[in-house]
């Protein structure tokens, strides 16, 4: 496991973070999401903790709290190996997937291109993407969310093995750069964030 020093905080982190989100239960709208059970979130947790991951998102805003006490328990004896995150306090912007708008083609062209990666470096594309991410100067650590541990397992082990080209990371920048819903140049001055204007200038967005 690689680490890293979490922005200017001091705390040293694992680059895969593991968030819990679909921990819990739920019948309504999210019940697509919140759907691990306290035996499967246990594994989960511990292969987490086996891989050197420190690092773990979490929100009392998931599964109406469950999450962070499953994941509480989970943890049991090796609490002092995991760090929680919760920037938001769990009162983040998105609380339903609904909102997410999607550019469908957009979306199966980055499919077919992340397929073609994967098969040159003999991965999948569950593996190629965090490869992606971490390629990324200005990432310190990525998010992992999974609800079986065969996904966790294939996140892990791209993030292991897979090494992107610069050419491959600049093709998959361009599929996933989002569409501005306004004129570039306005989104552009009204950048405030340092840090946002800076990568974004460093990517050539």
């Amino acid at each position: 496991m690689q680490y890293t020093c979490l922005g200017n905080t001091g705390r040293i982190v694992s680059r895969l973070a593991f968030g819990v989100m679909t921990f819990g239960h739920d019948q309504g709208q999210m019940g697509s999401v919140w759907k691990t059970a306290q035996e499967d979130a246990n594994p989960l947790v511990e292969r987490s903790l086996d891989a050197g991951i420190n690092f773990f998102d979490t929100a009392h805003g998931y599964a109406g709290g469950q999450s962070e006490v499953m994941r509480g328990k989970a943890l049991g004896a090796r609490r002092k190996d995991g760090r929680r995150k919760d920037p938001a306090g769990g009162k983040g912007r998105i609380v339903n997937f609904d909102i997410l708008l999607t550019d469908e083609e957009k979306g199966h062209d980055l499919m077919e291109r992340l397929r073609d990666v994967a098969g040159a470096h003999q991965a999948i594309v569950a593996q190629v993407a965090p490869a992606w991410l971490l390629s990324k100067p200005y990432v310190s650590t990525i998010l992992l969310g999974a609800s079986k541990l065969a996904q966790l397992e294939d996140n892990l082990g791209g993030a292991a093995k897979v090494r992107l080209s610069p050419e491959e990371v600049g093709e998959l920048d361009q599929l996933t750069a989002p569409t501005p819903l306004y004129q570039k140049w306005f989104q552009n001055s009204v950048a405030t964030d340092a840090a946002v204007r800076d990568a974004l200038r460093a990517s050539g967005k």
